[in-house]
């Protein structure tokens, strides 16, 4: 049986022939795109020249319209654009210049060192005037004539002839005076009763605070003590001698003798001057010139000599006058910061001497406290020197303190930390002297004026017055300087006996705390302006010593604690 079936025959090809096959068509149809493409291609840049070419008959076209002059209204415009520009360009040089030079003055200013303000030495008062001449002198000087004296006829009586006792009594010789007067014996022919006494001892003191010469000062000061010592006659010394040895070298009377200052601080008059000086003020004949050398060595012997018969007994009544007491003092505080005297150590360290027997004669309790406020008004906010004699601040400018320093006329807070530094250690007018002059400085108008003053009265016034306290450190570096002194001496005291759990302990504590606070805020690292960095080595000094002292006591107390417990528990 046949079977009827289809049958599918596939022609077998060559497998690399059919690649060919295909690579050519391939190659076929991508030489087709080629060739459209540039004849796309010629298309576009036969569209481009035909452009180019009517733009180019179009520019030839517009050349005479080129170059045809501007008409009047187009120069105009021409013009204006030309000014605008050069306008724009002036404006443009000018800010480039004014940016510059700005840059150049921060460069200048970056780099122009600040001067510095702060002093070894403060600026201290004109007080002694240079070119004034002695109201006496030791040549001029008439133990008859200014004094009274009345022993003449005696002498020439007893046998000495009239040549000799000119020379003893005329000051030719004072050095046979002495002799003569042999004062060590208590007895002589010149000195007959209480009045030739009281004369004579005038002359010799007079004569002492006007010499020269070292050795005739010895001399002269030998006499005064021993006819002192030797003689019951009475005479003391007062304000009136020494405001008379202050004038006579050249103080201004403005300051030393004004009616109105002791009427405002003292309620009464102020010192009287001798008769014989004030017989001499309207006489300048014969006076003599002095040097400044000659002049401090004078005040530097004249000092010395009133320290010293202070101390002698029954030679003063000052313990008694309260008013003469505080002038005194006054007198010598003033002295004390003359611009020669405050570098004078000689000097002021008699007046430190001075001071000291002054302030031991102040009455007993419970009058003392009353009496050292009275002084310590009387020589802060009492004395504005710029309104007693504003030639005695010429040694400053104001303009390098907080202004409300110049309206009120204050002193210069240097001067105010010298004169803490005449008076003695540890007492309590120098503290409260200080505490005075820190609120003064700050600029505070409600002064706080205790009997007695601590750290803790510092604290909370500190506390109180937190917002003078930053003013003033933000950039019065001079005064905070000063002020940062101040507390230093109200401090002195308290760190001795220094135990945890008191007042003073926790007020030092908040002090060194305040002082770690400036000095995280005051700049110590810029080499142009060296005063904060003072002040910043000032505090950082101070705040060190007293955390140490507050470390210790610390300590102290902690082995007291453990000590205690042991004790008892070996009592157990």
């Amino acid at each position: 049986q046949a079977y009827n079936c289809l049958i599918h025959f596939y022609k077998r090809q060559n497998i690399q022939q059919l690649q060919l096959e295909n690579i050519q068509q391939e190659d076929y149809i991508m030489s087709r795109a080629v060739h459209r493409e540039y004849e796309e291609e010629d298309l576009d840049l036969d569209s481009l020249l035909e452009a180019s070419c009517s733009q180019h008959e179009d520019s030839v076209l517009d050349i005479d319209s080129i170059l045809r002059p501007l008409s009047d209204s187009q120069q105009e415009m021409e013009a204006n654009l030309d000014l605008r520009d050069q306008k724009i360009r002036d404006e443009i040089a000018t800010q480039e210049e004014k940016r510059v030079r700005s840059e150049q003055e921060q460069v200048m200013i970056r780099h122009k060192g600040t001067p510095a303000l702060i002093k070894r030495k403060p600026p201290g008062l004109n007080l002694f005037q240079p070119e004034q001449l002695l109201t006496f002198s030791m040549t001029d000087l008439s133990l008859e004539r200014d004094f009274g004296w009345t022993g003449r006829k005696r002498l020439e009586q007893s046998g000495l002839a009239s040549s000799f006792v000119e020379r003893l009594v005329g000051g030719q010789n004072v050095l046979m005076m002495v002799r003569y007067l042999a004062p060590e014996t208590g007895q002589n022919n010149m000195v007959a009763n209480e009045e030739e006494f009281r004369s004579m001892v005038d002359y010799v003191f007079y004569l002492s605070t006007v010499c020269e010469d070292q050795l005739t000062f010895s001399v002269l000061s030998k006499c005064l003590f021993d006819l002192l010592k030797s003689c019951g006659h009475p005479w003391h010394v007062t304000t009136s001698h020494l405001l008379a040895t202050f004038l006579n070298l050249g103080a201004r009377a403005q300051l030393l003798a004004s009616e109105q200052f002791y009427q405002m601080n003292l309620a009464s008059s102020g010192p009287v001057l001798p008769q014989f000086y004030t017989a001499r003020l309207n006489n300048r004949q014969g006076r003599k010139v002095i040097s400044q050398q000659s002049r401090l060595v004078m005040l530097r012997n004249s000092v010395q000599l009133v320290g010293d018969l202070l101390r002698l007994p029954d030679r003063n009544h000052l313990g008694q006058n309260t008013t003469s007491l505080l002038t005194m003092v006054y007198l010598a505080i003033t002295v004390g910061q003359d611009q020669a005297v405050v570098g004078t150590p000689a000097i002021t360290r008699s007046i430190s001497l001075l001071l000291h027997s002054l302030l031991s004669l102040l009455p007993p309790p419970p009058h003392t406290e009353t009496h050292i406020q009275d002084m310590a008004e009387l020589l802060s906010a009492g004395f504005l020197p710029h309104h007693l004699c504003p030639s005695s601040t010429s040694t400053w400018s104001y303009t390098s303190l907080p202004a409300y320093m110049a309206t009120a006329g204050h002193n210069h807070p240097h001067n105010m930390l010298t004169s803490c530094s005449l008076l003695p250690p540890h007492s309590s007018i120098k503290h409260l002297l200080a505490y005075l002059y820190i609120q003064l400085v700050l600029g505070v108008t409600s002064v706080d004026l205790p009997g007695q003053v601590s750290t803790t009265d510092l604290v909370q016034m500190l506390d109180t017055h937190k917002g003078l306290w930053w003013t003033l450190a933000k950039d019065q570096h001079y005064s905070m300087w000063s002020v940062l002194g101040l507390m230093d001496i109200m401090v002195e005291g308290e760190m001795e006996e220094l135990k945890v759990g008191t007042d003073q302990f926790d007020s030092l504590k908040k002090l060194v705390s305040l002082l770690e606070q400036y000095l995280g805020r005051v700049g110590r690292n810029d080499p142009l302006n060296l005063d904060p960095v003072t002040v910043g080595e000032l505090a950082a000094e101070m705040a060190s010593r007293w955390k140490m002292a507050v470390n210790t006591a610390e300590n102290i107390h902690s082995m007291k604690v453990q000590t205690g417990l042991t004790k008892e528990a070996q009592g157990e």
